[in-house]
């Protein structure tokens, strides 16, 4: 599936520019405060906040940029893993 094949979708609002191509590491979200997915706005917390936040919705592991700071949970890396053509390191 190509980028433009998916222009309808809510979560795409230009992240091609930065993500295009782009190498990420299947990883565990271990900061201390929280990021999200710069798709679609999941919440990455550290598993053992799960304890202490049991009324917020948020997962612990999924993807990052080299650099560390843009995460994709796993659900919108399945989604547009093609079109936005990733490698896994």
């Amino acid at each position: 599936m190509k980028i433009e094949d998916l222009r309808d979708d809510w979560r795409l609002n230009g992240q091609e520019e930065i993500l295009m191509n782009a190498k990420l590491i299947a990883a565990f979200y271990v900061k201390h405060d929280h990021d999200h997915c710069v798709f679609c706005w999941q919440k990455f917390m550290p598993e053992y906040e799960r304890a202490f936040r049991l009324n917020v919705d948020f997962v612990s592991r999924g993807y990052v940029t080299l650099d560390g700071c843009r995460w994709i949970c796993e659900k919108c890396f399945d989604d547009f893993k093609e079109a936005f053509n990733w490698e896994i390191m």
